[in-house]
């Protein structure tokens, strides 16, 4: 083919170089578009596939050149304008994709792969429900569009739209059963809604089709914990590590199963990797400072959770604030303890917990009249604290009312008849309470 070519027919090189690209041949493609474009170089069509070349080569501000050139020449050019957003989206250049995508789709409604596209990066924007819409009309133009029923599930799923989610993922996986994505997705939807064996057959089959996915093997493992197979999760979790060993998470959570098996030091251990490969996240820090803390080694944990609580300052959760405060208090910073008692309950006003212990730290200081204030908001808050009640119980014992007192036991016996300490302190208070 290439030895009839004549030297000045432009038409015919552009055509080689269709043909070349086809056969995966993007260097001979792009030599022979360039002929094309040295021949005739207002030729929108040419500098588009030359655009296609260079973006497959992994040349995209070659890409966006052509495309460029390509609209500089014919303004309407639809297909320059989506491959030209792809190039955008690629550079990380989601604002001008999207304006591309948008373009595409003004100049040509029914362009499902544009309206796939601009989905995605409306998605990458944090915009999921356009995401939705755009992947909705995707597949209203292309029902049989796997990848998009895929996208549209994944999408639904973070909205919280499980059923949505689960439809659109079986959907994907009747129209491309090989797809380990999408049952991995399928797997996601079902653990969520609280389906585990569902969610566990769902993984084991992403994992078949793609049995180098890391994420599906720590997937597998969650559900497999939730299970109560410990080490088979385990075992899951320690396969994800082999695939990827920078994988963060799959430590994180290895050291978690660890730990529930009462191994303290290999999950100590799990942790500090989790943290040297991502340094920066709380909750990893707010773990380990729990494990240090059931090790003995206040100090350490104390500055784990310091460490968690500086890594999330306006962090909602009250919780790490109360570890600290309950390790401050073990290691005799009762002022500290109650700072961080009264940060915690600033955080969530509602959470009996901090404001049982910061009772436990104002009696501790003397102030109990301050701890019985709080002993009764937390009682407040959850009627079945058992230890509210109990400190409460204690305290109207050393205040001197003795019937209050031992009707606040009671109820924290009820609540827990197994405490054995709350039944010593009831006799002794009933027997007060009876002698009066």
């Amino acid at each position: 083919m290439a030895e009839s070519l004549q030297p000045g027919d432009a038409d015919a090189h552009y055509l080689l170089g269709l043909a070349l690209y086809g056969k995966g041949d993007l260097d001979g493609a792009i030599a022979e578009y360039r002929t094309a474009l040295r021949l005739q170089p207002d030729d929108a069509w040419a500098h588009t596939f030359l655009g296609n070349a260079l973006y497959d080569k992994g040349d995209l501000d070659g890409a966006v050149a052509e495309y460029h050139t390509a609209l500089r020449l014919q303004p309407d050019h639809v297909w320059a304008h989506y491959n030209l957003g792809r190039a955008l989206d690629d550079k990380g250049d989601l604002d001008g994709a999207i304006v591309e995508y948008r373009t595409a789709i003004r100049l040509q409604p029914d362009h499902a792969w544009a309206h796939n596209d601009l989905g995605i990066a409306l998605k990458d924007k944090g915009d999921l429900d356009g995401a939705i819409v755009e992947y909705r009309t995707a597949i209203r133009l292309q029902p049989d569009d796997a990848p998009a029923h895929k996208l549209l599930g994944l999408a639904l799923r973070e909205t919280g739209d499980l059923d949505g989610a689960i439809a659109e993922f079986r959907t994907a996986i009747r129209l491309q059963s090989d797809d380990a994505e999408a049952h991995n997705g399928l797997g996601n939807a079902l653990y969520w809604k609280c389906d585990p064996d569902g969610a566990i057959a769902e993984y084991r089959t992403a994992i078949r089709l793609h049995p180098g996915d890391a994420a599906a093997h720590l997937d597998l493992g969650l559900a497999l914990g939730d299970k109560g197979d410990l080490d088979e999760a385990i075992a899951e979790y320690r396969t994800a590590i082999r695939l990827q060993p920078d994988y963060a998470d799959a430590h994180h959570t290895l050291g978690l199963a660890l730990k529930g098996k009462g191994d303290l030091d290999g999950a100590i251990a799990e942790y500090r990797t989790a943290i040297h490969l991502q340094p920066s996240n709380p909750l990893t820090h707010h773990t380990l400072g729990i494990a240090l803390e059931e090790k003995a080694d206040l100090d350490g944990a104390i500055a784990e959770y310091r460490t968690a609580i500086r890594l999330r300052p306006y962090n909602v959760s009250s919780l790490p604030h109360c570890n600290l405060g309950l390790a401050l208090m073990e290691n005799g910073d009762l002022n500290g303890a109650i700072a961080e008692f009264r940060t915690a309950i600033r955080l969530q006003p509602d959470d009996a917990d901090a404001h049982n212990n910061l009772g436990n730290a104002l009696a501790e200081k003397g102030d109990l009249d301050g701890a019985v204030a709080e002993w009764r908001t937390a009682i407040r808050l959850q009627p079945d604290l058992a230890l509210a009640h109990a400190n409460l119980g204690l305290a109207l014992e050393m205040k001197g009312d003795h019937l209050a007192a031992s009707d606040e036991i009671e109820k924290a016996r009820e609540v827990d008849p197994n405490d054995s300490s709350i039944a010593e302190a009831y006799e002794r208070i009933r027997r007060k309470a009876g002698s009066k």
